[in-house]
């Protein structure tokens, strides 16, 4: 069976339909999973338990010939965690009270630390379950509104979470948009009725930000803010399957010239990791420094192919000004140091798991003395 981690399940539902799927699936709105990324694998043993989490393909049939349940945990009650509570059962049910259960998650999220875990997830189902009151008979006029605000403070906490961030995608504000979410339904609706096997659930209302494609990037140097300001998105050490060459030119370089800078970004394990292009383009940012006047974010959009990953090299370039002043170079030890870095979407190409992490890029370019030559290095 599956599981979508769908807002609409009449959506998912009509899509089934629609590629003649006809599997059990279940819907988990609320994200009782905890997931932070799909695809998932969970393999039960005959009692229904998770025995294993995306076992590995190679060894899946062994698993399945040798299940051992996990050991139960000492307290029967640390099966059902405490801040899944009587809300998120009340939307699990027929009791579509969804005034009541945005009374209870709101008490439970004045309880919380500001800066917890369960902060963030119960900001993330009171904007599911206040958008699905803004879409029931008893909507309020902010219903909206107030869904989008929940969304977006979860994800200010945890940008990791692709669920989350996935969810405010669909409606388009402050993230750019990777792709037209729902633009397939028209055509899903138009093949079935040529089938002669018409959709017969509810209708599918559509906003126009779930069908309108994605605006195109400015590929040019702008000045936007940093992508990751309180440091919270997941680092790639520096050992891991992304290389990082640097190179200025011109070579040799002295204070009050210009210096252009290439950062390339190679996939060393293309087999493992590849760039995801179905969502948004990769930022390389520069901080404001004494050689940076004003804060960059360079965008590539120069995707080679059409296909949702690929594994070509990826390179910026942007240009530093040396200032003339001796004082900077005395402060930073006759070196330019620049803390950039790289906020990009990768997929896991064992596991399908697709997640937004960032891979620390210092550009640090040693000033010469006359007729000496410099480095460019990580």
């Amino acid at each position: 069976m599956g599981i979508v981690l769908e807002q609409h399940p009449e959506r998912a539902r009509l899509f089934m339909q629609w590629q003649n799927m006809d599997w059990p699936v279940a819907v988990d709105a609320l994200n009782l999973l905890e997931l932070k990324a799909v695809p998932v694998t969970l393999l039960l043993d005959p009692d229904g338990r998770i025995s294993r989490i995306s076992p590995d393909r190679d060894s899946f049939a062994e698993s399945l010939e040798n299940l051992e349940p996990p050991p139960p945990p000492p307290d029967p009650k640390a099966w059902w965690k405490p801040w899944i509570g009587e809300a998120e059962r009340l939307f699990l049910s027929e009791d579509k009270s969804f005034t009541r259960m945005i009374s209870q998650l709101e008490t439970r999220l004045k309880s919380l630390p500001p800066q917890s875990p369960q902060t963030a997830l119960t900001c993330f189902r009171l904007g599911v379950v206040t958008k699905a009151r803004e879409e029931s008979p008893d909507s309020e006029p902010t219903d909206f509104a107030r869904a989008v605000d929940f969304w977006q403070r979860a994800l200010d906490q945890d940008p990791n979470q692709y669920i989350w961030r996935r969810r405010i995608q669909q409606y388009g504000p402050r993230l750019a948009k990777p792709y037209p979410f729902y633009d397939w339904v028209p055509q899903a609706l138009e093949d079935l009725n040529r089938r002669g096997t018409p959709w017969d659930g509810s209708p599918i209302s559509l906003t126009g930000s779930e069908v309108t494609p994605p605006e195109q990037n400015d590929p040019d140097q702008t000045a936007h803010p940093n992508p990751d300001p309180d440091n919270k998105i997941n680092h790639l050490a520096p050992a891991s399957s992304i290389h990082v060459s640097l190179a200025a030119i011109p070579k040799n370089f002295k204070p009050g010239e210009t210096v252009r800078v290439h950062v390339q970004f190679r996939l060393t394990q293309p087999l493992v990791r590849q760039w995801n292009n179905e969502a948004e383009p990769a930022i390389l940012h520069i901080p404001q420094t004494v050689w940076t006047p004003q804060p960059l974010n360079l965008v590539w959009d120069s995707f080679p192919t059409e296909s949702a990953n690929s594994s070509e090299t990826r390179s910026f370039d942007f240009e530093i000004t040396v200032p003339e002043s001796d004082s900077s170079r005395i402060a930073s030890g006759n070196s330019i140091h620049i803390p950039a870095f790289l906020v990009s979407h990768f997929c896991d190409k064992l596991t399908g798991v697709c997640y937004l992490a960032r891979r620390d890029a210092p550009v640090t370019l040693e000033m010469p003395d006359q007729g000496a030559s410099h480095s460019a290095g990580e």
